[in-house]
Parts: C-alpha cells; sequence; structure tokens
C-alpha cells in the first residue's frame, strides 16, 4: 500500500511539475510575441506605410523629377528604412506544438498564422524594391526603344507606357500598403488578446 501511495504521489508530482514546465514556457512565448510586435513589427509596419508614401509621391511625379529636375521644394525623400528586423523569424523560432497553445481567443492562432505570411509578402515587396523596379521597366522602355538620352524627355511627355506604368504601381502601392494596413489591426488585436498579469496567464496556461 505505501508502495501504491508513493507511486500515485511521484506521478502526481510529475505531472504538476510537466504542467508548471509547459506553462512556464507558454508565458515566456506570450511576453516573446508581445514585445516583438509591440517594438518592432507595428512600428514597422506604420514606417512601411510611410516609405510607400514617398515611392507613391515619385512614381506620381516621375516626370517632373527625371526630366524636368524638378524636387518640389524639399518633398521628395526616398530614404528608405530597410527593416532588417522586420521578418517572421521569431514567430518561426516557436515551436509549433507550443505556438498553438499559447492562444486562448478562438481564431488568434490563424489570424497569427496570416501575420507571418503578410509579414513574409510585405518583406518580398518592400517600398525600395518596388520603386527600383518601377525604374528599371523605364530603363528597359528606354532601351528597348533605343533612345538617346536627348530623345528621352520629348519620347516620355506623350508615352502611354510611362502612363500605363504609372498605373499599374499605384495599384501595387495601394495593394501592399492596404496590406500591411491589414496586419497592423491583426497585431494590436492579437496585442489586446494577449495582455495581462504574467501571473495569471500562467496559471491560466496550467489549468487550460
Amino acid at each position: 500500500m505505501k508502495i501504491f501511495l508513493g507511486s500515485l504521489i511521484g506521478i502526481i508530482l510529475t505531472n504538476i511539475f510537466n504542467r508548471l514546465s509547459i506553462a512556464n514556457k507558454l508565458n515566456n512565448y506570450r511576453k516573446l510575441i508581445l514585445k516583438y510586435n509591440e517594438e518592432i513589427a507595428l512600428p514597422k509596419s506604420t514606417a512601411y506605410i510611410s516609405d510607400f508614401d514617398k515611392t507613391k509621391f515619385y512614381v506620381l511625379n516621375y516626370y517632373s523629377i527625371v526630366f524636368e529636375k524638378n524636387n518640389f521644394n524639399g518633398k521628395l525623400q526616398r530614404t528608405y528604412d530597410t527593416m532588417p528586423m522586420f521578418n517572421s523569424e521569431i514567430y518561426k523560432s516557436i515551436p509549433s506544438e507550443y505556438l498553438f497553445r499559447v492562444f486562448t481567443v478562438k481564431n488568434d492562432y490563424s489570424k497569427f498564422i496570416d501575420i507571418i505570411y503578410s509579414i513574409d509578402y510585405l518583406k518580398e515587396n518592400s517600398p525600395l524594391s518596388v520603386s527600383t523596379e518601377f525604374n528599371v521597366q523605364i530603363k528597359e522602355h528606354i532601351s528597348y526603344k533605343n533612345l538617346k538620352p536627348e530623345e528621352t524627355t520629348e519620347h516620355f511627355k506623350n508615352c502611354s507606357f510611362l502612363e500605363e506604368n504609372t498605373d499599374l504601381y499605384l495599384s501595387k502601392i495601394k495593394n501592399y500598403a492596404k496590406r500591411a494596413d491589414s496586419l497592423k489591426t491583426e497585431l494590436n488585436e492579437i496585442n489586446s488578446n494577449l495582455r495581462g498579469n504574467s501571473a495569471l496567464w500562467l496559471l491560466k496556461y496550467i489549468f487550460n
């Protein structure tokens, strides 16, 4: 009987220890997600949208900037944040068996997965890359038309390619900025649901 009780107590203590250990890990992952969201993901999403405002201005006024040499009284500022820390690697470093259990509100896990894909998507389509891509398209058009330097200004005065390319990239910019704005909304929703007293979260994870 004593051996049985000793074994039972050992099993109970082991179970309590395991639950406490897992709850502590979940709580630490929760705090990691919150910290990254608040200090990096949200500020960088805001900077992303701001940088695309610069790209939009550049694309809209390309002819005046490049061919008329108009600097718009200093409004043209195309210095972009390269955002090396704006990526999903921190999220992906969390083991999947724990990541699912971090979230206690319905649909937060699927929303978080969407956040991961959104960040990857926006990182691949940064304001700098879009601006560079727009310039490359124009240069390729000049090369295709075999235009001499002195011919380019006159050519682009009535160039349908420039107009069509401008419309195309304005549409891209609108979509990327919209995606970044949606990302900010999702990040704020996740943060709101993950905030709270650490001890209370620990208890929640223990008994969840």
